[in-house]
């Protein structure tokens, strides 16, 4: 059976419109954004007494939605890694998400660009922390790249964390909603992410930093075509470039953004891990929809360039290095952490060295060093297979090599002995001059 889902924008409180994607009588009628996770699963089949207090979680959880609470018999019946299973995925030992399905369709960015493809792949190992308190905004704004200070409910903005030496930290998503922003951020980072904000709360700041991500599933539908899944749903709503509105399914918040944080069309789901199966189900049951795994989504994250933590975003890089300027960047905005160097180096343009895409029929390998005419030039910092054979690969490269302005594109260059090509990225964005601004160039490496 289909489940009814009410439309909650975040914008206001008030009286909620409901689509009904199959049969069902509309449960809900009123709503308030905001997003309060529930306590963590319990495990896969629950005694009696579980149940009465999960059923108390959910009436506490949806009642603060003004929903009226759900009378479900039986709770968690099937986890997600089954339902998964089930249709094919297969899990690396200690993973948490499927790297792939049986019968899985070659994905590019090209694929993804037309008008009726759309894939679907579970994140659910992202980190997502919420900030809350009367002074989230303004210290959100204090603490990463973007301007957020002042940001209407219902955007996402994109940002980076950095140190104070503007050495990264982490990309993320801020998902404003009304009582609270959701950072949603790479998988693995959250503590690291939640205890650098926290050791910049003062004691006057009304702020509470939560680590939310047990608690919730992420799921990131992509391509051109995810709109019409999402009108076929009831739920395109008019949403806008990296907007996002509050649902109710099954009684419990489904946040819908428009954005995929990979520069590609798209949604993101953030559904309460409660309900995970059932919104997973969904999608697999609709036309022109097919799952993917981690491994085909990191082979599109490294083609169109996004850059990932503790690969492309380490200490050792600038957010200006790592290509996020126009997407993650205020670079005239007010006093923050790391801002004072991420505009001085703005202002000189002395950006050492960028991101560029490489591509060989060989095997590219991370850490291996970039050669250009016997010379070391970069590091390779992400590579992967692809189907069909061959690699691509992310690496730094020296925005000046010889004394003078260097571009990998098109280039023939040598990584482990192998021969690859380099090309610029799609999600990267850079001053146009580069190589051209008072940055220290470094000799190279003769190999």
């Amino acid at each position: 059976r289909m489940m009814p889902i009410a439309i909650m924008p975040c914008g206001a409180a008030g009286t909620t419109t409901t689509t009904t994607v199959g049969c069902g009588a509309p449960a809900h009628r009123r709503g308030r954004s905001g997003w309060i996770p529930r306590p963590p699963s319990q495990g896969r089949r629950r005694p009696a007494a579980v149940k009465t207090e999960r059923r108390r979680s959910s009436r506490h959880l949806v009642r603060s939605l003004d929903l009226e609470p759900l009378d479900v018999d039986g709770w968690g019946e099937t986890t997600l890694r089954e339902a998964q299973e089930a249709t094919g995925a297969v899990f690396d030992a200690g993973t948490t998400v499927p790297i792939r399905f049986e019968g899985e369709e070659v994905v590019s960015e090209a694929d993804l660009l037309s008008q009726d493809r759309c894939v679907f792949c579970d994140l659910s190992d992202a980190s997502v922390l919420q900030v809350r308190g009367e002074d989230r905004l303004a210290f959100l704004h204090n603490q990463s790249t973007a301007s957020v200070e002042g940001v209407e409910t219902g955007r996402v903005v994109e940002t980076a964390f950095v140190t104070a030496k503007a050495g990264m930290i982490d990309a993320a998503s801020l998902l404003v909603q009304k009582q609270s922003v959701l950072v949603l951020a790479s998988a693995g980072g959250a503590a690291r992410l939640a205890a650098h904000l926290e050791k910049h709360i003062f004691p006057r700041d009304d702020i509470v930093v939560s680590d939310v991500s047990s608690n919730l599933s992420v799921f990131s539908l992509l391509g051109s075509g995810s709109t019409a899944v999402m009108e076929r749903l009831g739920l395109a709503h008019d949403l806008g470039q990296n907007r996002q509105v509050l649902v109710s399914f099954q009684g419990y918040p489904l946040c819908i953004a428009r954005a995929t944080g990979l520069g590609v069309p798209g949604y993101t789901w953030i559904v309460d891990k409660t309900i995970a199966v059932e919104a997973w189900e969904l999608l697999l049951g609709l036309e022109n929809t097919a799952p993917i795994g981690s491994a085909a989504y990191e082979a599109l994250r490294i083609e169109v360039g996004r850059p990932k933590m503790g690969s492309e975003l380490t200490e050792d890089w600038n957010p200006l290095e790592a290509g996020l300027l126009g997407r993650c960047l205020d670079v005239e905005k007010g006093c923050s952490i790391g801002q004072e160097v991420i505009k001085r180096v703005h202002a000189k343009n002395g950006i050492t060295r960028r991101l560029w895409g490489l591509s060989s029929e060989g095997l590219l390998q991370e850490g291996e060093n970039i050669l250009h005419e016997g010379k070391k030039v970069g590091t390779v910092t992400s590579a992967c297979e692809v189907a069909g054979g061959g690699s691509v690969a992310l690496g730094y490269v020296r925005t000046r090599v010889a004394g003078a302005p260097f571009s990998a594109e098109g280039k023939a260059l040598s990584v482990g002995g192998v021969v690859a090509t380099g090309a610029s990225l799609t999600y990267t964005d850079y001053p146009t001059a580069l190589g051209e601004g008072e940055g220290e160039e470094e000799g190279g490496e003769e190999e």
